[in-house]
């Protein structure tokens, strides 16, 4: 892990994103001794070692794996705004959006001005701290959870137009007859045979330009293609798909060159 998934690590672990705001205060925004500090009070908590081991191992691995995108439907209609949903919700939000989306929820620029000095200009941390205090102000929780929602979809719409704008993304209808699914940019095609879905469903499929967070090549292993992400997850197909994956590799000597395939299933593991 790093310093950045203190808060991500933090929240796993049971602690309020205040709780972890006052160990790193006392630490003086030392991150790494307040992570230290956050694990020794949790171990104190556990009943044993043994069970200690047995939850903060899989926590760590999840930490490496691809964050699951939250949806709308995942800030309940009652009851509290959970933190693991705020920090869902700050890693959707892009530096460039961070004034618009504090606007949207009531801060003025001077507000929002005094965050990013705070958070030394870590712009996750920004969008944490701006999140947590919008939540501490607010005295009506269904209201509250009807503005975060609003917001949250602004924020999903831009995100999915910027994606489809410059070709990264492409979703349709697919249907009992199949059909074929590209994106504009880099050359991902998915080809569904006939008779492959037993009902319609729409599919998307994005283009990660990006290595994703807990992916390590190893020294003799060269990137040559980019990821991909194909939704919804869990989707079977009764006849197999075919997607084409495009890459920069010219092979001279293809019985000498070994391809891997890195991915990740619904539960998080490769």
């Amino acid at each position: 892990m790093t310093v950045d998934q203190f808060y991500d690590l933090g929240v796993a672990l049971g602690f309020t994103i205040q709780q972890l705001d006052v160990i790193e205060y006392r630490r003086f925004r030392d991150r790494e001794q307040a992570i230290y500090d956050m694990l020794v009070t949790w171990r104190e908590r556990q009943p044993s070692g043994h069970a200690a081991r047995e939850m903060f191992l899989p926590l760590m691995e999840s930490l490496d794996s691809p964050a699951e995108e939250t949806a709308i439907s995942d800030i309940g209609l009652t009851g509290e705004i959970p933190d693991r949903t705020l920090l869902a919700f700050a890693r959707q939000i892009k530096p460039k959006k961070f004034y618009e989306i504090g606007g949207k929820l009531g801060f003025n620029i001077s507000e929002l001005q005094h965050i990013e000095h705070r958070t030394l200009c870590n712009r996750k941390d920004a969008n944490i701290q701006m999140l947590s205090r919008w939540i501490a102000s607010q005295t009506s929780g269904p209201k509250a959870r009807h503005t975060l929602k609003l917001v949250w979809e602004s924020v999903q719409d831009a995100s999915k137009a910027e994606k489809t704008k410059d070709g990264r993304s492409a979703t349709r209808n697919f249907g009992a007859l199949g059909g074929k699914l590209s994106t504009k940019s880099h050359g991902f095609t998915l080809n569904i045979p006939p008779g492959a879905l037993e009902e319609e469903e729409e599919i998307s499929l994005q283009v990660l330009t990006e290595i994703p967070n807990g992916l390590t090549l190893e020294a003799d292993e060269l990137l040559v293609s980019h990821g991909f992400q194909c939704y919804p997850s869990g989707l079977r197909f009764k006849k197999p798909a075919k997607l084409i994956i495009p890459h920069c590799a010219l092979v001279t000597a293809p019985n000498k060159v070994q391809t891997i395939l890195y991915s990740w299933n619904q539960s998080g593991t490769n």
